[in-house]
């Protein structure tokens, strides 16, 4: 969830250069992804995970995920 994901960031004082620099983009793309303009790559995940301290999930998945998920018509 990108807006969750901003605000974690902005939580921690965190600028946008400074989280592409972490996971080693731009801060162009940086910005696209935590706008959801693109993806996160999985790797860039698990950087961006690791640096919060907390679960995948807990920064990129809608908390009612499974409740969200595609139904698909049999």
């Amino acid at each position: 969830m990108q807006h969750k994901l901003a605000s974690l960031r902005r939580y921690r004082n965190i600028s946008q250069r400074e989280m592409a620099d972490e996971i080693g983009i731009t801060t162009t793309s940086y910005s696209k992804k935590e706008r959801g303009i693109t993806q996160f790559t999985a790797s860039e995940m698990f950087t961006i995970a690791d640096l919060f301290e907390m679960k995948i999930d807990e920064i990129f998945l809608h908390p009612n995920f499974i409740k969200h998920e595609v139904k698909v018509n049999h």
